[in-house]
């Protein structure tokens, strides 16, 4: 019997592993919430099947195994909604083995337990002691209902001793390694994000940025696009007035205004400090200089909160624009003179667009690798 109880555990186990590496896939990692919750219901259905084909036959009609954890684990990592389809699930898989007591016995024991979890899980907060009063309802459920339907009650003893301290062991321990593989996948989702995004703005970074910028001058199919790089004027002002909580604040407002004002078909980047970066594919010189006249000035009518959102102030930019392939060729080329155009900008009164002139206006649209 131990033994049995020992595969049912290591089920337990090899299924949250290869549940977790499901969890992972760009499919489920794309899905909404209420999928994500159906998809924990469904996995708990899943697993119930696994313990059933492997439990223990206590009598002619009577099998005992350790169905009450997918229970356990839908409630407590997904809520009603996946409760009921792992309840749901375990009631069909054990009526499809045959309509006997133990059935119908199983569908009134696991009914009452889906209900005193779900009373536990809305009421009790703490994980552990949520765990402990769900453990101990489905033993005090178990050890009732067995005793109608075990006859011999040596065994039936010796089956709960055996049994108690059974799933109270491998309840914890699944509800810990649940808890603790979903902190280390989220962990894992932040390091991911925050490889290519910046944390303060949310905006793409540099590193981003040089992938992007790599993609479009080395591509089989290069497009022209241009490049935007915007820097807020006196800065420095603002943190030593204000105070660099408040300069971070100013930071994360432009980077969403930014975001707003290019929509989804341009990329948006802070490269660092007071520093933005925009690739507009397919823009050329004419749109290029509206865009950026526009988005300065939205920025420079744009009132930034401060201090809780106690007060407000207002900033202004200056942008330096270039084009590719029309100022430069090449990656580091193309940077260099929109940040040369930038500081045009900033040495001619700041509050200004500047742009590197194209060579000709007459490229075009599409250019293949072969004729750079």
């Amino acid at each position: 019997m131990i033994g049995d109880f020992i595969i049912n555990a290591s089920i337990l186990v090899t299924f949250l592993f290869i549940y977790f590496q499901l969890l992972q896939t760009s499919f489920i990692k794309k899905q909404k919430k209420m999928t994500k919750t159906i998809f924990i219901g469904v996995a708990g259905g899943i697993l119930t099947l696994l313990l059933m084909t492997f439990s223990i036959q206590a009598n002619d009609t009577t099998i005992i195994d350790l169905r009450h954890i997918p229970l356990l684990i839908s409630t407590i990592f997904g809520g009603w909604l996946s409760l009921f389809i792992t309840w749901f699930a375990n009631i069909t898989i054990r009526f499809s083995m045959g309509i006997t007591p133990s059935s119908i016995s199983n569908l009134i024991g696991m009914t009452l337990i889906s209900l005193a979890y779900l009373a536990i899980h809305f009421k009790v907060h703490n994980l552990w002691k949520k765990t402990f009063l769900m453990i101990l309802t489905s033993n005090t459920i178990f050890l009732i209902l067995t005793y109608s339907l075990i006859p011999d009650k040596v065994y039936f003893i010796q089956l709960n001793l055996i049994f108690w301290p059974t799933l109270f062991g491998a309840g914890f321990f699944t509800v810990y390694l649940f808890d603790f593989m979903k902190k280390i996948h989220h962990k894992y989702d932040e390091y991911e994000k925050f490889a290519v995004r910046d944390p303060l703005t949310g905006l793409f970074n540099i590193r981003k940025f040089d992938e992007k910028m790599n993609e479009l001058t080395q591509g089989k199919e290069m497009m022209p696009f241009a490049l935007m790089v915007i820097d807020i004027d006196y800065f420095k002002n603002i943190n030593d007035t204000y105070g660099h909580p408040n300069g971070d604040m100013v930071l994360a407002q432009l980077g969403r205004l930014l975001q707003d004002s290019c929509g989804t078909t341009n990329f948006v980047f802070r490269n660092g400090g007071e520093e933005f970066t925009i690739i507009m594919p397919e823009c050329l010189h004419h749109s290029a200089k509206a865009v950026a006249e526009k988005l300065r000035k939205s920025i420079a009518d744009h009132r930034f909160a401060i201090d809780h959102e106690r007060k407000y102030i207002t900033l202004t930019v200056s942008i330096g624009v270039a084009l590719f392939p029309y100022s430069s060729k090449n990656t580091d080329g193309l940077y260099k003179l929109a940040d040369l155009a930038l500081y045009e900008a900033k040495n001619s009164g700041r509050n200004q667009v500047k742009i590197s002139h194209p060579g000709a206006d007459s490229v075009p649209l599409k250019m293949q690798a072969s004729s750079k």
